[in-house]
């Protein structure tokens, strides 16, 4: 995942992902992300908190799965993403 992430990822996008490591931290940095959505009703380690936190990189949870999170955004976003 975090290869396919440092593949294929754009700066500014947002990662929903359900890895709650520090390495989401490192890598979406890497990748210059706007944001990580940890799914699924995990919670980051502290340490991925901690790194998010010395980068800016905001850090959000949720309850819903990834691919009813992503739903979300598209919707909230009227489609347009």
């Amino acid at each position: 995942m975090l290869s396919h992430v440092m593949a294929h990822g754009r700066e500014g996008q947002v990662w929903i992902t359900a890895q709650t490591h520090q390495n989401v931290a490192a890598v979406a940095t890497l990748m210059n992300l706007s944001a990580v959505i940890i799914s699924g009703g995990k919670r980051p380690c502290q340490e991925l908190l901690d790194r998010a936190g010395e980068e800016g990189l905001p850090v959000f949870t949720t309850g819903h799965c990834s691919f009813e999170t992503a739903g979300r955004l598209y919707n909230l976003l009227g489609q347009k993403a």
